[in-house]
């Protein structure tokens, strides 16, 4: 499998021509801050998908510049007295979304994707830390706000349906990141057997098994108790089939790669045939493994349609 931000577009203010000001300036704010939450939401579902390098560093400078943007119209307003945090609240978070963009989607990182299966976990960890640092940013400006509209007696209108879209928008999400590491976690020892195949480590080839074997058991667990989102079980049928691809290699291939690492260099005679057959079912088992990238590629248009369903 293959980082999204749970995003938050505030509301504009009717215009009223006893609290002009107030609205005014509450809507200068939010226009730039709706547009930044946009870059970001953008940005990040691209990442997930797996897209190319040049389109995230494309989407990576989108983000900058609406920061930038945000920054440079947020100069320009002079902060409202009383205004409960507001401009400051937004000019904080800006400034700290800006260094997160700045430090953690350098081209060279953004560059090393797609990654191995535990960078991919290190990346949806991340997303999620980043989600609740965007969702903190939302409801402090939230809140801010309402309570600078409340104190002029001005009246928020909130459109239910766009409320509804961020709930379902993050609960989507949360979903897909509990399927994401479940099936990164087992594949994770998948990649440290193909490392050690490929460096003939024998006792790391036992030790890749043998954790397989433990984190899918766990894993077994999580796909029997797990339910679908909405009656779409489509992310959850196409993680289990990888995971029982990666349950035949531990009960095959690899098996078959311990059983032929036990002989002994010299085979005795009465011993040839059976090494040979094992021989042929680990040629068999590497070509099945040679697989794999299709499968995953075919769980990445499962993912893709997951979220266009879900999440637009």
């Amino acid at each position: 499998m293959r980082v999204l931000f749970v995003f938050l577009l505030m509301p504009f203010l009717v215009f009223s021509q006893t609290k002009s000001e107030v609205v005014e300036y509450n809507n200068s704010i939010i226009s730039p801050f709706n547009e930044t939450s946009n870059a970001v939401l953008n940005f990040n579902t691209s990442l997930l998908q797996g897209a190319l390098p040049s389109e995230l560093i494309q989407k990576r400078d989108a983000v900058l510049e609406s920061i930038n943007s945000l920054e440079d119209i947020l100069s320009k307003v002079k902060p409202m007295a009383n205004d409960f945090g507001l401009y400051y609240a937004t000019k904080g978070g800006a400034e700290t979304y800006k260094k997160y963009f700045q430090q953690n989607y350098t081209d060279e990182k953004l560059s090393l994707i797609p990654a191995s299966s535990r960078e991919n976990i290190a990346k949806i960890k991340d997303a999620q830390m980043a989600s609740e640092k965007m969702d903190t940013w939302n409801k402090d400006f939230f809140t801010r706000q309402k309570k600078l509209l409340k104190s002029h007696q001005i009246e928020l209108n909130i459109d239910t349906n766009m409320v509804k879209r961020i709930n379902e928008h993050r609960a989507a999400m949360d979903y897909y990141y509990e399927v994401a590491l479940n099936e990164l976690n087992v594949q994770a020892f998948v990649d440290d057997f193909v490392e050690a195949f490929n460096s003939e480590n024998k006792e790391k080839i036992k030790i890749a098994q043998s954790n397989l074997k433990a984190q899918i058991l766990i894993s077994d667990k999580f796909m029997n108790t797990f339910k679908p989102y909405k009656k779409d079980n489509s992310l959850l049928k196409s993680s289990n089939k990888l995971i029982e691809m990666y349950k035949n290699l531990s009960n095959g291939l690899i098996e078959d790669v311990i059983k032929l690492n036990s002989f002994s260099e010299e085979i005795p005679n009465e011993r040839v045939d059976e090494y040979n057959g094992l021989v042929d079912k680990v040629n068999i088992g590497v070509k099945y493994l040679n697989t794999l990238q299709f499968h995953l590629d075919e769980s990445q248009i499962v993912i893709n349609k997951f979220f266009q369903t879900h999440l637009y």
